[in-house]
């Protein structure tokens, strides 16, 4: 099957899902570089949700009895 025949060429460009539905070997310099910004802005994203949930955690203090009760639940 040569590039014509292949449905991979109909793709469209729009999307990151389309470019990676494309043949990698006919990729242009832009699709490389779209598809780098696109993953770069979602770790970006990614990065930026974990830093929020590490900064919600709280420190829980229980009291002795409180302690007490949950290892007996354990065992």
């Amino acid at each position: 099957m040569n590039l014509e025949d292949s449905p991979l060429k109909e793709a469209e460009k729009g999307s990151l899902a389309e470019l990676f539905q494309r043949d990698p070997l006919s990729l242009t310099n832009d699709d490389v570089e779209a598809i780098c910004k696109e993953l770069r802005a979602r770790r970006q994203a990614w990065a930026l949700d974990e830093s929020k949930g590490k900064e919600k955690k709280e420190k829980v203090t229980l009291s002795k009895g409180e302690m007490d009760d949950l290892l007996n639940s354990l065992i």
